[in-house]
């Protein structure tokens, strides 16, 4: 369950005796047990069990995921259909994010407050 894995930066040797050391029997070993696949005795499938088959199949998909898919399609489209639907164009709504990125944002909400907390003070 714990797999730790190291890596060192190895020569290539061009050297045909050592290729061939490297690709001999003793330096390779059945996978699973079938001698049809050999693996190298350094190669991190030997560590492994088993590798499950990947079947993939959409139908699988439980409903929460689709429902956390839906809602993250909602938010990622949501600005765009606010702004089509108030009849803003994309040059328009793209020049006030660089406003509000660049000089912050207006809150007119604020100053009126004040105007109305400034009769109630005692």
């Amino acid at each position: 369950q714990f797999l730790r894995m190291y890596g060192r930066p190895t020569k290539i040797h061009l050297d045909q005796a050592v290729a061939l050391a490297a690709e001999g029997p003793q330096s390779m070993m059945p996978w699973q047990g079938d001698i049809n696949n050999m693996i190298d005795r350094f190669d991190v499938r030997a560590n492994l069990d088993i590798i499950p088959e990947y079947i993939h199949d959409r139908q699988k998909k439980s409903d929460s995921v689709d429902e956390d898919e839906r809602q993250a399609n909602y938010e990622r489209y949501r600005t765009l259909v606010e702004n089509e639907a108030a009849g803003l164009s994309e040059e328009q709504c793209l020049h006030q994010i660089y406003l509000d990125e660049h000089f912050g944002t207006i809150n007119k909400g604020n100053e009126e407050e004040k105007k109305k907390n400034v009769d109630k003070k005692a």
